[in-house]
């Protein structure tokens, strides 16, 4: 029998229904067997929030009591994860603005599970309804105590 890995997807959101309900669906949506999601509130008031929460019923919510930012909310929500000593073998972080292709979970954790040098991995992500045009990109700073190296795979810009 061939091992699965575990994978909680952590979703970032503040004050956004809409996005974030979307986005939510898809991972939901998934095709990846063994996925938990946690939606983390980065300092929403829970009514404004309160409506994505009720309509997906397996899906967990973390609400922080001040907006902390991008790196502080998903920080924060990877330390609940660690202190609530949940199983798991990789974090998916996800903000409210994008939304997942239902394969792709399979495509990353295929892709990690089969080269322990990798550490951390990201998917290409595209400006909704507009394939083709980047919405962000991955970049890696020069700097002595970065020893990453970024590989992009079918780049051509």
């Amino acid at each position: 029998m061939t091992y699965i890995p575990k994978v909680i997807a952590l979703v970032l959101t503040y004050k956004d229904i809409n996005l974030t309900n979307k986005c939510v669906k898809s991972i939901i949506d998934s095709s990846y067997p063994l996925l938990s999601v946690y939606l983390v509130d980065n300092g929403s008031e829970f009514d404004c929030i309160n409506p994505v929460v009720n309509q997906h019923q397996n899906l967990n919510y973390i609400a922080l009591k001040r907006n902390v930012g991008y790196a502080g909310g998903f920080n924060a929500g990877i330390q609940f994860l660690y202190e609530s000593k949940l199983e798991f073998d990789y974090i998916l972080l996800v903000t409210n603005d994008l939304e997942l292709d239902a394969s792709a979970l399979d495509g990353l954790v295929g892709i990690m599970k089969n080269d322990q040098n990798i550490g951390f991995l990201g998917p290409e992500t595209f400006k909704r309804g507009r394939s083709g045009e980047h919405d962000q990109w991955v970049t890696k700073l020069a700097h002595k105590d970065n020893p990453a190296t970024l590989v992009f795979d079918n780049e051509t810009e």
